[in-house]
């Protein structure tokens, strides 16, 4: 594995005026986007990972095991707790590689 990629963490304010932390994610995450995952909608679920039925363990661990090269993830935390609230991995294995995207929506 390479090294835990810093420089590529960054604050970003979003319209409402409150900020997200994004950085990629790291293997100690994983409680944290198993935790994101179970609190995304049914219908979230389906559209990101393309089932009705999802092993939240083995989508998180999966989604931790990053190499920062071939294999890279972000994870965008919110509020104090810093709360995972977006996810997003790209495997590099073709010139033109997919990037699934989750968000989560935080209730009033």
């Amino acid at each position: 594995m390479s090294h835990y990629p810093a420089d590529r963490e960054a604050d970003v304010v979003l319209r409402d005026g409150s900020t997200i932390h994004v950085r990629p994610v790291r293997p100690e995450d994983e409680p944290a986007v198993l935790a994101f995952y179970r609190e995304l909608s049914e219908e979230t679920r389906y559209l990101r990972f393309f089932s009705g039925t999802l092993d939240f363990a083995e989508a998180a661990r999966r989604a931790v095991e990053v190499d920062y090269q071939r294999r890279f993830a972000l994870v965008a935390e919110a509020g104090p707790e810093r709360r995972a609230v977006v996810d997003a991995r790209v495997r590099v294995e073709a010139p033109v590689a997919p990037l699934p995207l989750s968000a989560g929506r935080r209730e009033p």
